[in-house]
């Protein structure tokens, strides 16, 4: 399966895994009891903007602010990891070459 492309203010793919899981999210937010409002004040044409887009997804333009919102909190989490990731496995494999001598003696 492809990856959707999402337009926003920077376009970018959102794997089929990480739009289950901020469909999923999404729909949790909306079914938990405890909530908090949030207001913003937006011009007449970026409400606009935001109507027609969500009409193409065929939701409700809440729902489209929604998960948008959740998507962009999600990324750089999910970019964190990778950097993490990939840096433990580069660590790991330094401390694999070292002996018990190198690392005490810093030898």
């Amino acid at each position: 399966m492809s990856k959707r492309i999402i337009d926003g203010p920077t376009p970018c793919e959102m794997s089929p895994e990480l739009d289950a899981e901020v469909a999923a999210r999404t729909e949790q937010a909306d079914r938990d009891v405890e909530e908090m409002r949030v207001n913003t004040r937006w011009g007449k044409a970026q409400v606009a903007l935001i109507k027609r887009t969500a009409a193409l997804y065929g939701m409700p333009y809440q729902t489209h602010v929604k998960q948008a919102a959740l998507r962009w909190a999600l990324t750089p989490s999910r970019q964190a990891l990778q950097v993490f990731r990939e840096r433990f496995v580069v660590i790991r494999r330094l401390v694999d070459y070292l002996t018990v001598d190198d690392i005490l003696l810093g030898g």
